[in-house]
């Protein structure tokens, strides 16, 4: 914190804000891992990805993976009901490759051709992930696949989401209060519901 004088008469203020948006930005950068999908696209049985490096540093995509999510858990009972497990998903194989060179810059964009081993079923979700290579941090000397998941459900022929969900996370605006990474045309917090300013 500045000199509470120069905070009131605002030669401070700028700067004091300048700070604030500083660590907001360092936060949202920690929170958002990887490759962010910004669209998904399904064409021909393949599935055509825009994922923006959400990172701070270049990155190559290095896994791509896909979880089917049920429309409704699956119980399955063991020792006459006493034990039960609920089963919401399961990973899909898939085949994927990056079309163009694969190494971007932060903020850049990468497309990814996605071909899954078994047709996408109706009223299904697609939980998809591209990930990047970094080094572990609980476990030295070993690499972590990081990436920020986004869902997708299977409907009418059509891969139906979030749309620009990938993009709020790299532009957008902060919250005045919190400091919160939140949508630009957002008038609330979703964090701490706080009025933005427009």
């Amino acid at each position: 914190m500045g000199d509470p004088n120069s905070t009131i008469w605002g030669y401070g203020f700028g700067r004091e804000m300048a700070e604030r948006e500083a660590e907001a930005k360092r936060r949202v950068r920690a929170k958002a891992k990887g490759f962010v999908i910004n669209s998904a696209e399904l064409k021909d049985g393949l599935i055509l990805l825009e994922a923006v490096n959400a990172h701070n540093r270049p990155a190559r995509v290095a896994q791509v993976l896909m979880r089917e999510i049920y429309p409704e858990p699956k119980v399955r009972r063991f020792l006459g009901g006493i034990i039960s497990t609920v089963k919401d998903g399961e990973r899909l194989p898939c085949e994927w490759r990056v079309s163009g060179f694969n190494m971007v810059n932060p903020g850049e964009p990468v497309e990814v051709i996605i071909k899954p081993e078994r047709p996408l079923r109706e009223g299904y979700g697609y939980e998809i992930t591209v990930a990047m290579e970094q080094d572990s941090k609980e476990m030295p000397g070993f690499v972590e696949y990081v990436g920020t998941p986004t869902v997708y459900v299977y409907s009418n022929g059509k891969l139906e989401g979030p749309s620009g969900a990938g993009r709020d996370v790299v532009e957008g605006k902060f919250c005045i209060n919190c400091g919160a990474k939140i949508p630009s045309s957002a008038q609330y917090c979703p964090m701490c519901g706080e009025r933005q300013e427009p």
